[in-house]
């Protein structure tokens, strides 16, 4: 089981540039998974988005999956 990597009382809110920046991929990976995005076109305003539902998870550029 992984770290609670949400902030306390996060509900349906934008997650803030720390949320991110604060643990492994792995581990942040496992916290997105069951998040909802949300995307605004700018031209018609229509919302689209979806649940996550997979991810992937990278060492970076020295990790030998990543592509």
């Amino acid at each position: 089981m992984h770290e609670n990597l949400l902030p306390d009382g996060w509900q349906g809110a934008a997650l803030p540039l720390e949320f991110y920046q604060q643990a492994d991929a792995c581990s942040l990976g496992q916290a997105l998974l069951g998040c909802t995005l949300l995307a605004q076109d700018p031209g018609t305003g229509e919302i689209s988005g979806g649940r996550i539902v997979e991810t992937e998870a990278y060492a970076g550029p020295d990790d030998a999956a990543c592509h």
